[in-house]
């Protein structure tokens, strides 16, 4: 079997973007969560999250082909402020991620990743959490 950590590739792709960027005030991996959620001081945030692999398509011809689709989640978290209703923060960190990920090729892989779609997670006191989906297909081959 042959995997990618494809959150951490992601993670890093993000945090390079947003150090020239400098929108988000923290760029994070799903463990630094629950610290965020306690404190709601770093907003706005993302932190990325492997969500699931599912194989595509099986090959047995000539050589062993495994095609798989690779699935990773940005949970962000911005301010839900009276003065941020109007969803500007977060469509501002909403396209920030898109255009940071979508059409990337990962090192080591050979298709770009797709946003596949996003929604609420939850409205929590002055804190607004969302979710976009990424994914990219991978191709493994194998000889015998």
């Amino acid at each position: 079997m042959s995997f990618i950590a494809l959150d951490s590739l992601a993670e890093a792709r993000l945090d390079e973007a947003n150090q020239v960027a400098r929108l988000l005030r923290q760029v994070g991996s799903v463990a630094d969560i629950d610290e965020a959620e306690r404190a709601q001081k770093a907003v706005p945030a993302a932190f990325l999250s492997p969500l699931e692999d599912r194989p595509l398509r099986l090959s047995l011809d000539d050589e062993f082909v495994r095609d798989d689709l690779v699935y990773v989640r940005v949970i962000m978290l911005v301010s839900n402020r009276p003065a941020d209703k109007k969803g500007g923060a977060l469509i501002a960190v909403r396209n920030f991620v898109g255009e940071s990920l979508v059409g990337w090729t990962p090192p080591g892989c050979n298709e770009p990743l797709f946003w596949v779609g996003g929604g609420l997670l939850k409205v929590s006191g002055a804190a607004l959490w969302w979710h976009d989906d990424f994914v990219m297909r991978r191709s493994v081959f194998i000889k015998d």
